[in-house]
C-alpha cells in the first residue's frame, strides 16, 4: 500500500511502478484528485495483467498543481 497526501484540489497525480531495469510495470494512478489523504494498493500485477515476480521495485509519485512534486522510493515485493 502506498500512501500520499495532496495539499490542494485539482492536483494531477501519477503513481507508477518500475522494475530494476527502469521499465514501467504498472500505472496505479493517473488522475486529477481533490486535496486529502489517499491509499493505493498494488496487487503485484503488471498493466498487462501478468503476475509480477518477487524482487525490488521502485514507485514514483508525481504531483502537478500550483507546485510540482516528484518522489521515488524503493519497495520489496515478497510472495
Amino acid at each position: 500500500t502506498i500512501r500520499y497526501q495532496l495539499p490542494e484540489d485539482g492536483t494531477h497525480i501519477r503513481v507508477l511502478i518500475y522494475n530494476t531495469l527502469g521499465e514501467l510495470v504498472r500505472t496505479l494512478v493517473d488522475a486529477t484528485q481533490a486535496a486529502g489523504s489517499y491509499d493505493v494498493t498494488w496487487d503485484a500485477r503488471s498493466d498487462a495483467g501478468s503476475q509480477a515476480s518477487s524482487g525490488i521495485y521502485f514507485y514514483r509519485i508525481t504531483a502537478t498543481g500550483t507546485k510540482e512534486f516528484t518522489s521515488v522510493k524503493k519497495m520489496l515485493l515478497l510472495k
